[in-house]
Order: structure tokens, then sequence, then C-alpha cells
């Protein structure tokens, strides 16, 4: 599955589309509609420093944390985060806990990074589940992060999917 996006009238939506085989082909189906696309710009850009020391879950949490900051949200709780837009009509609301991004109680999707931070892309970053072979789990987990939208070092990487892989593997 991957995210589509298609532009009406000079907005921007997204849908979570499917590829399907038919007799004719390979086709492909829209499985749910995502929301609005609104796109955001970093107004700074920050690598935090992750210690192996922490879980999988709060490691992911720390890359989403201080990519939301990058982006001019401000935090209102550890794992709730708010963005005015401009003309202070729009209320963008992100729960990490629940992994849901919404504007005006709606379900969003934001453009960063050439990715899409949304409640589908969240959720694959907390419910990542490994493959057998050890390079294609860390090929996943990258596409997993840049899919939503994140930028991490090559380093963070390295820690978060070596926390990922030996907490898997106990």
């Amino acid at each position: 599955m991957f995210i589509r996006t298609k532009k009406i009238k000079r907005q921007t939506y997204a849908y979570l589309v499917e590829n399907t085989w038919k007799r004719t082909g390979s086709r492909q189906e829209v499985t749910s509609y995502l929301g609005k696309c609104i796109k955001l710009t970093p107004q700074q850009t920050t690598h935090p420093s992750l210690s192996p020391d922490q879980t999988y879950e709060s490691l992911i949490h720390e890359l989403l944390k201080t990519t939301l900051l990058d982006h001019g949200f401000r935090s209102s709780s550890s794992s709730h985060f708010v963005l005015l837009t401009r003309d202070s009509k729009d209320n963008i609301s992100i729960n990490l806990q629940r992994q849901q991004v919404t504007c005006n109680n709606k379900p969003i999707i934001l453009s960063l990074h050439n990715g899409h931070f949304c409640e589908h892309t969240l959720t694959n970053l907390f419910r990542f589940a490994p493959s057998d072979n050890p390079e294609e789990t860390a090929h996943d987990l990258a596409q997993a992060l840049l899919a939503a939208g994140i930028n991490i070092s090559t380093e963070n990487l390295l820690i978060l999917f070596e926390k990922f892989h030996y907490s898997t593997r106990a």
C-alpha cells in the first residue's frame, strides 16, 4: 500500500492505494481516503542525539517530536502538539499516543520532507515488524521513516535499528 495525492480545485487530498491484479493487468484501488494535505516547510533542522538506552518506541517518539518542533509545532504535553496556521483559523493537532493528525478535528496529512505525516504512516512506525533478513529490516525501517517525512541521520538510524533489531530478538 502507498499514499497517492490528487489535486482537486487547487487543494491536494491523500488516498491510501493498493495495487491489485486483474485479468487486464495491474490496477490501483483506493482503499481509504486519508484527508486534506497541508504542506509544511521546516523552520529549522535539528538532529536529536538518540540514546541506545531508550526503548524503540521512545526513540521513535523523540524523532517525531523533533520533526514537529522543527516545523513550528508547540508541545502541549509529552505526546500532544499544536500548530496554529498563519490565519489562525486552522488548529493542527498531533496526538502521538493515539497516532492522530487532525485540523479542526478532521483527519489530515502533513506533507513533510517528501513524505506524508499522517495516522497511516505513524501507525506503520509504531507497529513496525522486522523481516527475517536484517538488511531488509533496516531498509524497510528507513523507508517507513522517510514515508512519514522524518529526516534521520545515519548515526540515529543505526541506533534505532540496533535497538529495534535486538529488542525483537531477545
